[in-house]
């Protein structure tokens, strides 16, 4: 196997490539190290076989490449339609007297950015440290609650017995791609992304948009969990580093705005560079990438809040079911 195909990329090269000044290379900081690095595109939003399943979960097995395999054809089509669109607001800013594009996204590439912007969030690592954290801590509060009843201490004339909920090995890789292809889950992603309000963020600052190894962040304007459906969520996905593609949910926006803004560019001011790309620092798993060497609003912004930020193995998740409350340890991969 080549070694193209040995890297599968949880975030898409066509989409760094936007980021790059040659189109081959960009600068990597490491938030857990607080080092840069220069790198190949190939080698960046990546990792090795990271999608490969073992042959024992395949009903044919040896095709344990197949996830890349598909996500490089969702690329091939999701390059064309995001090309599209930065030529198109390029063009509306050649044609604009004042330099600034006039432009209205148009339903075809609404459809196609949406799939983008949904596929992108369900393949990162971040997506898969989230889900396997919660599904664990479910079956964790599962077995606590059977075993923990009364009928189980009649039967058994025992106290609660140690349970440890682990993963098996090659594990995490399928029940990622399980959840990264199921239909239903990604229609309703869509929807989400369709019933919001759309708009385009024009950086014409000094200041890039960075971009990380989990690029669609989300934040919440009305205090409720992080999710595409949560009421008053803005999610928000740097397509270069000029443009900033922004879902928002209608309840976090006056009528006005709303009206005025769906599907229209507005210009990005550098407190607004500064929060987005503070988001891009928070929420990214470990990398933060740009064409420039110079991170330091990360290293001052990861100074100033918790250290955990910085650590890759962080808890994401945590339940409360029936007043008890479950959360991650830090090493939740040899059991919890």
């Amino acid at each position: 196997m080549s070694n193209t195909k040995k890297k599968h990329h949880y975030v898409p090269r066509f989409l760094l490539r936007q980021f790059s000044e040659n189109k081959t290379h960009l600068w990597a900081y490491d938030k857990t190290t607080g080092k840069s690095h220069g790198s190949p595109i190939m080698d960046l939003g990546s990792e090795n076989r990271f999608y490969s399943i073992p042959d024992k979960f395949l009903t044919k097995p040896g095709n344990n490449e197949f996830v890349e395999d598909i996500y490089e054809d969702i690329d091939t089509r999701s390059s064309k339609s995001l090309f599209e669109f930065l030529q198109n607001i390029k063009s509306a800013a050649l044609l604009s007297p004042s330099g600034f594009p006039k432009y209205f996204i148009p339903d075809h590439l609404m459809h196609e950015l949406g799939w983008l912007a949904v596929i992108q969030t369900v393949r990162t690592k971040e997506f898969r440290e989230f889900s396997t954290q919660t599904k664990m801590l479910f079956q964790k509060a599962i077995f606590d609650w059977f075993l923990d009843s009364d009928q189980i201490k009649k039967i058994s004339g025992k106290s609660k017995p140690e349970l440890k909920i682990t993963i098996e090995e090659g594990g995490e890789a399928l029940e990622h791609s399980r959840a990264a292809f199921d239909e239903q889950l990604l229609n309703k992603l869509h929807d989400h992304c369709l019933n919001k309000i759309w708009t385009i963020g024009i950086n014409n600052t000094n200041k890039p948009l960075l971009i990380s190894d989990n690029p669609v962040v989300m934040t919440s304007h009305l205090g409720k969990p992080l999710a595409w459906g949560a009421k008053g969520t803005e999610v928000a996905l740097p397509v270069s580093p000029n443009h900033l593609l922004i879902w928002t949910c209608p309840l976090a926006l006056t009528q006005e705005v709303a009206d005025n803004y769906d599907r229209r560019p507005f210009e990005l001011h550098s407190d607004h560079i500064d929060y987005y790309n503070s988001l891009q620092t928070l929420q990214s798993t470990r990398y933060i990438y740009s064409a420039r060497d110079d991170f330091s609003f990360c290293s001052d912004l990861l100074h100033d809040n918790e250290s955990a930020f910085r650590d890759p193995l962080r808890s994401r998740a945590q339940i409360n079911i029936g007043g008890d409350e479950y959360t991650v340890p830090r090493n939740y991969k040899n059991g919890i």
